[in-house]
């Protein structure tokens, strides 16, 4: 997997697994990354009071919480902002939202009223959900330098068009800007990232 995501251009990798889904072993297998892959590790937690998954992926210093796939449950805007709220006085300070399901844009979470940074992945679970979804980021080649970028929302993400084969990229920064790209290669090359899940 990290091989496959190295020969697509990335840069570093976020790996987490389901929490009820790993042994004591699990972080123990998480590979490590080289001078071409920063690999970052993390787990997928299951918020039980709700069923909600809340993404930790974890840096030396720095930790990142991020409210997973709120498509996947079907949450209107107001329910997103009522589970962000009672996880973080619940002790797991939500610094991100997923705008992306499986890879696919879910524009009705990238909206002002969610007033913290949204972030893409690929939730690569299938071979078809590779590459589809990502984060760009300038930082340091840290994973404290770039989680606290995340954090502060000085990103980009990124989403493959169509079947797969990268046509056009759609980028948004979070200050607000909107960037639309045309790109010849299957993603593309440059500093890049993706929070992928296994299991």
């Amino acid at each position: 997997m990290v091989a496959r995501y190295r020969d697509l251009g990335y840069d570093f990798l976020a790996i987490t697994d389901h929490d009820d889904r790993i042994s004591d072993e699990y972080w123990f297998g998480i590979p490590a990354g080289d001078d071409r892959m920063l690999i970052l590790s993390g787990i997928e937690l299951d918020y039980r009071p709700l069923s909600q998954h809340v993404g930790k992926i974890i840096g030396d210093r720095e930790m990142l919480f991020v409210l997973n796939h709120p498509a996947r449950y079907h949450l209107t805007v107001e329910e997103t902002l009522r589970r962000i709220a009672e996880i973080s006085a619940d002790g797991l300070p939500i610094h991100a939202v997923e705008v992306s399901d499986t890879g696919i844009y879910q524009a009705e979470y990238d909206v002002d009223a969610i007033q913290l940074p949204k972030i893409a992945t690929d939730d690569s679970h299938r071979d078809a959900d590779f590459g589809r979804a990502w984060v760009e980021v300038d930082a340091a080649r840290s994973a404290d330098a770039i989680l606290r970028a995340i954090k502060a929302g000085d990103f980009r993400v990124g989403f493959a068009a169509g079947d797969g084969l990268v046509a056009s990229t759609r980028l948004r920064d979070f200050t607000g800007a909107e960037r639309f790209g045309i790109r010849a290669v299957t993603p593309p090359a440059g500093p890049r990232a993706i929070s992928e899940r296994r299991g």
